[in-house]
């Protein structure tokens, strides 16, 4: 929560010590999740390197069998990818995670990572597979949670960033 509202610094000193928390209680669940909340933290603040923690949170996840927090951590991945790396590691990653997520039924994690990898399409230049891949991120069904409500506040923030790459002024 404190992520969203700006305070980043802050969320990553909670993160780190619910991280701590949940490697004493033997809290997998919890683990692989913070791991993976912790390292889009540290992306926020221009802090790489959460590769290793991404990786543990995906191991932990398959190890329960949990497809929500394996997509999630394959999500993560491909936003770190795709903002400074080449297109291919973050179509992987998101095909990935596209794949967990619809078995999960989760329409906010298959909208998100869509977004995710429209923007890396657009990072790549190829500003039309990026508006087809956002429109069809913008076609995915979102509930009036809170969750789903920033997913479709970033779909629609990514379709107005390609809308002004494309404009011709």
């Amino acid at each position: 929560m404190l992520a969203r509202h700006g305070d980043l610094v802050e969320a990553a000193r909670e993160a780190t010590w619910l991280l701590q928390a949940d490697r004493n209680a033997k809290n997998l669940a919890a683990l692989a999740a913070d791991l993976t909340g912790l390292s889009i933290i540290n992306y926020r603040q221009g802090v790489y390197g959460g590769a290793a923690m991404l990786d543990e949170s995906r191991t932990l996840a398959r190890s329960m069998g949990s497809k929500a927090l394996e997509a999630g951590a394959n999500h993560a991945l491909a936003q770190s990818y795709g903002q400074r790396g080449p297109l291919g590691p973050v179509r992987e990653l998101a095909a990935t995670a596209l794949v967990l997520y619809r078995e999960a039924g989760r329409s906010d994690g298959i909208a998100s990572t869509l977004t995710t990898l429209g923007l890396a399409h657009l990072n790549a230049g190829d500003p039309i597979a990026a508006r087809r891949t956002l429109e069809e991120a913008a076609a995915i069904p979102l509930s009036v949670t809170p969750e789903d409500q920033v997913v479709a506040a970033r779909v629609a923030l990514a379709r107005a960033v390609v809308a002004l790459v494309e404009s011709p002024w």
